[in-house]
């Protein structure tokens, strides 16, 4: 049970004990924003929305603050759609709390009409695994799942390593040094990097953050020295040569980092895959369900919407939710192999 301590304690230091209870109503809880209009798009043989759907906005909540990779990408989507609204908007809702917990509470409760939906990740797929949420991440019905977005392992620029091998080496030299940084206390990233450390048998810090912006600004800062996230998360400063990427958690490499080699094929055994995609409450009916992807389909007529997921790094392709559903078992799995050994 090593392993799964080792996680399970670095959960039990963030605030979980926090706000399931929170109300729409409350300003701490949430922020919300309409997404602007797109600037251009494209025709597409894709159905059309039936004309009385929606009626209303549709609120989208995520779990995870303002200008994380997931806000980012819903506020796009809800730009790229803004056509087929029939003069309404999808307004993201931001309810950060308790590793996903507090977003999956909300939702779970809300009328399953198609009206109030939560953007997703693995990273529910963990909380869901470690803690005692009573909301769990196959209580929902999937509706659709809108981009692969792969997670690279990643350092500053002046980092004395350039790979694991040399990662790990260096912090058998250095026992107590390195600083990993968890985006949230339960997910996909804190998963490859807590593998990654009790594998390779390394003494290491582990900080953990409430999301992606806030983790990568502490190790740009030096407070941390490694993190996971997606190519969006570092986009500017890997290209400006202040980021370094030692590994990929595909199983292969990627066109964005093609010359970035799997953590799998660099010793430490973790193959895991990200897809952002839309949940709703678990009664929600099958013909709402069909509207919703009828309509989110069309965001892909927009080419800004698709041309910024590519040049982040995405593949953008459209799953049912069934096979969203189906790949985050396996990710569940997986944890509890790793995590139970």
């Amino acid at each position: 049970m090593k392993k799964f301590r080792l996680l399970a304690s670095i959960f039990a230091l963030t605030s979980l004990v926090a706000t399931f209870g929170c109300s729409a109503s409350s300003p701490t809880a949430s922020s919300s924003q309409t997404a602007s209009p797109p600037t251009s798009s494209q025709s597409a043989p894709i159905q059309e929305p039936a004309a009385a759907f929606p009626e209303k906005d549709i609120t989208c909540v995520y779990f995870s603050a303002v200008g994380s990779g997931g806000d980012i990408f819903l506020r796009n989507l809800g730009a790229a759609i803004q056509p087929h609204m029939n003069g309404h908007n999808l307004v993201v809702e931001n309810r950060v709390g308790a590793s996903g917990g507090t977003a999956m509470v909300y939702v779970s409760g809300q009328a399953a009409d198609g009206y109030t939906l939560m953007g997703t990740s693995t990273s529910i797929v963990m909380s869901s695994v470690l803690t005692d949420i009573p909301v769990k991440y196959d209580n929902f019905k999937y509706v659709c799942g809108m981009v692969y977005d792969p997670e690279y392992v990643y350092c500053r620029k002046d980092a004395p390593y350039n790979d694991i091998a040399e990662l790990i080496e260096y912090a058998k030299a250095h026992p107590g040094e390195v600083s990993f940084g968890f985006p949230l206390a339960s997910s996909s990233e804190a998963l490859a990097q807590t593998v990654l450390i009790q594998e390779s048998g390394i003494d290491a810090k582990t900080v953990v953050f409430e999301g992606g912006t806030e983790c990568f600004t502490s190790l740009l800062g030096g407070h941390v020295d490694v993190s996971v996230g997606g190519y969006s998360d570092f986009k500017a400063q890997y290209e400006t040569g202040e980021i370094k990427v030692l590994a990929t958690l595909l199983d292969q490499p990627t066109e964005m980092l093609p010359d970035v080699k799997p953590l799998k094929d660099q010793g430490v055994d973790v193959v895991l895959e990200k897809i952002r995609g839309i949940i709703a409450p678990i009664d929600t009916p099958d013909e709402v369900v069909e509207q919703l992807c009828t309509l989110f389909q069309t965001a892909y007529e927009n080419e800004t919407f698709v041309n910024t997921l590519k040049a982040d790094g995405c593949e953008v392709t459209f799953v049912k939710g069934d096979e969203v559903k189906a790949s985050y078992d396996t990710i569940a799995a997986y944890a509890k192999e790793k995590l139970a050994a």
